[in-house]
């Protein structure tokens, strides 16, 4: 299915939702399988998942209170390894796990910073679960992984959504082509799964947006029906 195609789908399972199956449909919108126009209150038949990873966080967290930093290469490390470097630094060479001598001979202008005290990255973290919290609500499920990333369980919020039409039919991001293949002959639930990622990666969107107002930091969030599959 193309896909135009799919998001007239889409529109169309949202006015039937809506409005029930009247007959002055627009002759141009593909028809709707009899079991899925029984959806009146379409939700997510899968979990969704995001999955959100700061950028080279212990770096960021560094050139954020040192602004001067940010055209620089930077590179924080622990007992004398590369825990992570910023992009301006990955362009000479320099990665995280590597020896700092190593390190400064592929960059010699690289700046080190010691990282074993955690206390500020510590900071930064609940300055981002404080602001994912204020986006997604107090009961929803929030996973830290490490110091740098998250797992969010939307599911709720994305039904929540659904049902209350407030949402766009275009997906936030990038797609993986798997999200193109399906056929004419898509069944309501991968109607409803395509629906309910399309709505969480609106979510992502606005979480990223939130982070960054709250902690001047910058993540990419991935989407998907499970963890691993979202990371």
């Amino acid at each position: 299915m193309e896909v135009g195609n799919k998001e007239k789908l889409l529109k169309e399972s949202h006015r039937v939702a809506v409005h029930g199956n009247a007959e002055d449909v627009d002759d141009k919108v593909p028809p709707v399988s009899a079991t899925f126009l029984t959806a009146v209150e379409p939700v997510a038949t899968d979990r969704v998942v995001l999955a959100i990873d700061l950028d080279c966080f212990y770096a960021q967290v560094e050139i954020v209170s040192r602004p001067e930093l940010r055209e620089k290469p930077v590179a924080v490390t622990q007992q004398h390894i590369i825990v992570t470097c910023n992009y301006v630094a990955r362009k000479f060479g320099c990665r995280k796990l590597i020896n700092t001598g190593d390190a400064v001979k592929s960059c010699p202008e690289l700046i080190l910073i010691k990282g074993e005290d955690l206390t500020r990255y510590r900071v930064a973290n609940e300055l981002v679960h404080q602001a994912v919290r204020s986006v997604c609500g107090p009961n929803t499920r929030i996973e830290k992984l490490g110091l740098d990333e998250f797992f969010v369980d939307a599911t709720h919020i994305v039904n929540e959504t659904i049902k209350s039409k407030s949402y766009n039919y275009n997906f936030e991001g990038f797609v993986y082509p798997a999200m193109n293949q399906f056929s004419e002959g898509s069944t309501a639930e991968d109607v409803e799964t395509e629906r309910a990622l399309m709505v969480g990666s609106q979510l992502a969107s606005r979480l990223r947006e939130k982070i960054l107002e709250v902690s001047e930091l910058t993540c990419c969030a991935g989407v998907a029906n499970n963890k691993m599959l979202a990371k």
